[in-house]
C-alpha cells in the first residue's frame, strides 16, 4: 500500500500486561484490555461514589468554602469567572447551578471574549466587569497563572477564589484562597481532576457547610444532592481530556448514569438527541465526540455563554434555540478545520525532509488560520507526524496565540517553563498541562521560540524518539454482537484509559472510498468464514491509494453501530498495513488509581 508520507514513524505495538490476575470476573474480550491497564481485581471496576476520594486533603478547601459560605449568607454579589471551553462551560454552570440552589441571590456567570482578552483572569479581563462590582469572583477552570488579573480585581476591592486544575508557576496568584490538586504540597490523591471536577468538590464542602449552620432549614430550601450536578462533571471531564484514573472514572460513571435515567440537564439531553443518541444508552464517547465539540465549538468562534446557556436554561424552546445556534457552530468549526489542517499537512509535507531526523517537534504559523482553531491543527499536526506540535495564529491585538499538544513521556507545559527560564521576556503569558499547553507572544518573538522549542525538546528527548504508536490490546477470535456491547460498555474510556484496540490480519473482500476521504470496507478473517464491516475515518490522510483485495493487518475499535434500530458489530479501522508480520510489544504501564 502506498503511504503518502506525511503521517511518520507510525507503528503498530502490542501492549504487554504489568499485572497478572484471575479475580476479573469480566467478559474474556475485556479481561486482557483490563489487565493492559493494569486492573487486576474487580473491585477496580466499582465506580460507586462510596469510593470517591474524600475532599478534606484538597488544599485551602476549607478556606475557600468559608469565604463562599459567608458571601451566600450576606446576600453579597457573586461572579463565576470560567474559561471558554467545555470544562470551563460545564463548570461555570454547575457553580451557577449549586450557588443558586445553595440559595444565593446574586450570582452570575461570565467568561472572557477569547479574541478580545485571551485566556484566565486577565488584567482587561477584570476592567470588562468591575462596573458590576461584584464582591466575590470565582474562577473556574483558570486563575491559576493570572497574576495581574487577581491584584486588579483585588485592588477594585473584589475576593477572590481560584478554583483551577492547571499548573502553577513559580509565584501564585495574591488570591483570597486557591483550590488546585496541583499545588505543591497539596494531598489530595488524585492530580488529574477536570475544572469541573475542582468546582464540584469546592461545592460539596459549602453545601456540607451550610446544612452544618442549618442555612437550609432557616431558609426554607430543600436541601440539594450534589449527585445531581454529575452529569455536568462528566461532560466536562471527558471534554478536556484528563487522564481518567480511578476517580475520574467514578464521576463520569455516576454523571452517565444520571444522563442514562433521563434525569440530566435537558440541554445535555437535547444535545444528545440531536445527535442521534438514544437515553439509556450514552457513554462516554458520546460525550466526547457529540457535546464536547459543540459547546467548544461556542467558545471558539462566537462565546461560550451559548453552551453555558444551554446547560443552565429550564426553558425547554431556549434550548432548542441555543442547540441549533452550536450545531451551526459546530459546522462552521468543521469546515474550518478541515482547510487549517490541509495547510497544515502541505506545510509539513514541504518541510518533510529536514522531519524526521534532525527535527523533534513541529512549529506552524500561518496568517490565516483562526486562534480558535488551533488546538484542533495542533492535535492533527501530532497524530500526523508522532512529534509534540505547536500551531501560532494571530490575535485581534497583533499578538500570536499559540497551541501545543504533546507526546507520551513530554511534558510540554514543563518545556515552556524552561523556555522562559532561558528567555524570560518571550511570553506574555502561558500555561497548561503535561500534554496540552497554550501560550501569548509578540510576534517578535516567534522565530526564537521556534529556536529554543527545537532545542529544549533536543535536550529532554535524549538518545530516544518520539514514536507515533498504536497501541493494541491484540488480537481477538470473537467480533460479533455481544463482545462489541461488553467492550462499549465497559468504560468509561478516555485519556490513559483507553478505549480498547485490537489488531489482527484480514482480507480486504470489497472496498468503496466515501466522501470526506473515508473508507468503506468488508473484511474476512482467516479464522472463520465470517464477514465483518469496518470504515476507516480520514482515510485518505494517511494513504493516497485504495487498498487491494488481499491481507492487511489492521488496527481497530470494536464498535456497535446502530442504524434504524438494527446493531450490528463493526471494525472502526485506524491503521491498515500490507505488513502483516510488523506488530511490536511495549510493557503495560502501570495507572495509578
Amino acid at each position: 500500500m502506498s503511504d503518502d508520507r506525511i503521517i511518520l514513524n507510525r507503528t503498530l505495538v502490542r501492549r504487554t500486561p504489568s499485572v497478572k490476575s484471575d479475580d476479573l470476573d469480566v467478559h474474556p474480550v475485556l479481561k486482557q484490555v483490563y489487565i493492559n491497564r493494569n486492573i487486576s481485581d474487580s473491585c477496580q471496576l466499582d465506580y460507586s461514589l462510596n469510593n470517591l476520594l474524600p475532599p478534606a486533603n484538597l488544599s485551602n478547601i476549607d478556606e475557600a468554602s468559608d469565604i463562599i459560605v459567608s458571601a451566600i449568607q450576606a446576600n453579597a454579589p457573586i461572579l463565576i469567572a470560567g474559561d471558554f471551553d467545555a470544562d470551563g462551560a460545564t463548570g461555570s454552570a454547575l457553580g451557577y447551578l449549586a450557588l443558586t440552589a445553595f440559595g444565593a441571590r446574586k450570582v452570575s456567570y461570565i467568561c472572557p471574549d477569547r479574541q478580545l482578552f485571551g485566556y484566565g483572569l486577565t488584567e482587561e479581563f477584570v476592567k470588562s466587569f468591575a462596573e458590576a462590582q461584584p464582591e466575590l469572583v470565582i474562577t473556574v477552570d483558570n486563575g491559576i497563572t493570572s497574576l495581574p488579573g487577581v491584584r486588579l480585581a483585588r485592588e477594585y476591592g473584589m475576593s477572590v477564589v481560584i478554583t483551577d486544575h492547571h499548573l502553577p508557576g513559580e509565584e501564585l496568584p495574591e488570591a483570597d484562597a486557591i483550590v488546585n490538586p496541583r499545588l505543591p504540597g497539596d494531598q489530595f490523591g488524585s492530580k488529574n481532576l477536570a475544572g469541573v471536577g475542582v468546582i464540584w468538590y469546592v461545592m460539596s464542602i459549602v453545601r456540607k457547610k451550610l446544612r452544618e449552620e442549618k442555612w437550609f432549614e432557616s431558609e426554607g430550601i430543600a436541601e440539594p444532592n450534589m449527585a445531581h450536578y454529575l452529569d455536568l462533571v462528566a461532560v466536562g471531564t471527558i471534554a478536556d481530556v484528563v487522564p481518567l484514573d480511578y476517580n475520574n472514572r467514578i464521576l463520569i460513571s455516576e454523571g452517565l448514569k444520571l444522563i442514562n435515567r433521563g434525569r440530566s440537564r435537558y440541554g445535555i439531553r437535547c444535545l444528545l438527541e440531536e445527535s442521534g443518541k438514544r437515553i439509556g444508552d450514552v457513554v462516554s464517547e458520546d460525550l466526547a465526540f457529540t457535546i464536547g465539540p459543540k459547546l467548544n465549538a461556542a467558545g471558539r468562534l462566537d462565546d461560550i455563554s451559548y453552551g453555558i446557556k444551554c446547560l443552565v436554561s429550564t426553558d425547554e424552546e431556549e434550548v432548542r434555540s441555543v442547540v441549533k445556534t452550536l450545531e451551526r457552530l459546530n459546522i462552521t468549526r468543521k469546515t474550518m478545520e478541515v482547510e487549517m489542517v490541509q495547510t497544515a499537512k502541505d506545510e509539513v509535507r514541504s518541510n518533510l525532509n529536514s522531519i524526521p531526523e534532525s527535527v523533534p517537534g513541529v512549529c506552524l504559523y500561518n496568517t490565516d488560520w483562526h486562534q480558535g482553531i488551533i488546538g484542533l491543527i495542533a492535535s492533527r499536526v501530532k497524530e500526523y507526524t508522532g512529534k509534540p506540535a505547536v500551531i501560532f495564529a494571530p490575535d485581534s491585538e497583533g499578538k500570536l496565540r499559540g497551541s501545543g499538544r504533546s507526546v507520551q513521556g513530554l511534558n510540554l507545559r514543563d518545556v515552556l517553563a524552561s523556555i522562559e527560564a532561558i528567555e524570560p521576556d518571550i511570553f506574555v503569558q502561558y500555561g497548561g498541562h503535561a500534554m496540552a499547553a497554550g501560550m501569548t507572544l509578540l510576534k517578535t518573538n516567534l522565530e526564537r521560540f521556534k529556536s529554543l522549542y527545537q532545542e529544549e525538546l533536543s535536550r529532554q528527548l535524549g538518545d530516544r524518539k518520539w514514536e507515533n504508536q498504536i497501541l493494541s490490546d491484540g488480537e481477538i477470535w470473537d467480533l460479533g454482537l455481544e463482545a462489541a456491547e461488553e467492550v462499549r460498555s465497559g468504560g468509561p474510556w478516555g485519556q490513559q484509559f483507553e478505549e480498547p484496540v485490537f489488531d489482527g490480519v484480514f482480507n480486504v473482500v470489497s472496498h468503496r472510498m466515501l466522501k470526506d476521504g473515508h473508507l468503506s470496507v468488508r473484511l474476512s478473517s482467516p479464522y472463520s468464514n465470517e464477514m465483518v464491516a469496518g470504515i476507516f475515518f480520514r482515510y485518505s490522510n494517511y494513504h493516497s491509494q485504495p487498498p487491494e483485495n488481499r491481507s492487511y493487518r489492521c488496527a481497530f475499535h470494536l464498535v456497535v453501530n446502530e442504524f434504524r434500530g438494527s446493531r450490528k458489530p463493526q471494525l472502526n479501522l485506524i491503521y491498515m498495513s500490507d505488513d502483516i508480520s510488523k506488530v511490536g510489544t511495549i510493557p503495560g504501564k502501570a495507572l495509578k488509581s
